[in-house]
């Protein structure tokens, strides 16, 4: 038996003990047992159980999906963040290099400038 055919055979059980039958349901079971109450309990579970099953497999399929789903955003979201994380070390990286060259460029300068004025 798969988890959803348990947990449909456990909702039928809390129906026939509470009294509150699906409706449609109750009637095929008391007419399939010819309006006997004790053969239409067992009835409303053949019916009931099958239907109940469908509607809890089509409900975890849908839960999977979705969390499928919400991984895949995670794992978007994970990689989109790495990825701006490397475009700013790589622009911080051409900051650091603009900011070399310059530097490297105007201490050339001085040191013409000094030699030009016999320092």
């Amino acid at each position: 038996m798969t988890k959803s055919q348990i947990d449909a055979l456990e909702q039928a059980g809390r129906e026939l003990i509470s009294g509150q039958y699906d409706p449609a349901v109750w009637a095929l079971a008391l007419e399939s047992a010819n309006g006997n109450n004790d053969a239409a309990r067992a009835a409303y579970v053949r019916i009931r159980v099958p239907s109940l099953a469908m509607v809890y497999e089509q409900n975890t399929k849908q839960l999977e999906a979705e969390q499928v789903h919400q991984r895949m955003r995670d794992v978007a979201a994970f990689q989109n963040a790495q990825r701006q994380e490397r475009l700013r070390r790589e622009e911080r990286a051409k900051r650091d290099a603009d900011l070399h060259v310059k530097y490297r460029d105007a201490g050339r300068r001085v040191r013409s400038f000094l030699r030009g004025l016999g320092l």
